[in-house]
């Protein structure tokens, strides 16, 4: 199973493997905070990470927190994002 963790300042969408699901404190670590999904059509997402669902998660707390905006999320997801974003393949998130 694939994801990728989209930064502030990344240019590139690089994709990991991974065999287990994430824990909420791994998914917290990644995202720097509360995990929030975010909902929307990842469909486009599906090809590239290989899988059949695709969910995004990021900091529920990251406009609070005035985290940057996430310039790789916007292009990506072409949504208005700030902080790091988890982007996965559903199976890995329990």
């Amino acid at each position: 199973m694939r994801y990728a963790v989209l930064k502030p300042g990344d240019s590139v969408l690089e994709t990991q493997h991974r065999s287990e699901p994430f824990t909420l404190a791994e998914m917290q670590k990644l995202i720097g905070g509360y995990v929030q999904e975010i909902l929307g059509d990842w469909s486009a997402l599906c090809h590239e990470l290989k899988c059949d669902q695709v969910i995004v998660l990021a900091d529920e707390d990251g406009l609070l927190k005035r985290l940057p905006l996430n310039e790789s999320a916007l292009e990506v997801l072409r949504v208005e994002l700030v902080g790091n974003v988890l982007v996965c393949d559903a199976r890995l998130i329990e």
